[in-house]
């Protein structure tokens, strides 16, 4: 999930109002953790996070459900210039640039 607060934001403050967020998706049933960098691509008020689920064979819900539930968290803070909420790379730990 990639996320961007209003030009101006302190890293303090992106990483304060990103952690109430993980808080509110860590809470929800079948998450297992919220990794997040703050500060993504040197700048302090990009956020990327990484959600962690129980496997699929363990939840009754598919994964387009948990972003439904993420997309609503985050409609709830105003400040979020934008969010985008993504599927995971195809290969475990590729991230963001194809292989050569």
């Amino acid at each position: 999930m990639n996320l961007e607060y209003e030009p101006g934001t302190s890293l303090a403050t992106a990483s304060r109002r990103s952690g109430a967020l993980e808080d509110r998706v860590r809470a929800l049933p079948g998450v297992t953790a919220v990794y997040a960098t703050i500060g993504y691509m040197e700048d302090a008020r990009q956020v990327r996070w990484r959600v962690n689920l129980v496997d699929k064979g363990e939840r009754a819900e598919g994964i387009d459900a948990y972003k439904e539930r993420v997309r609503a968290i985050l409609a709830g803070d105003g400040h979020l210039r934008t969010k985008a909420v993504l599927d995971p790379p195809m290969i475990e730990g590729l991230g963001d640039y194809r292989p050569s």
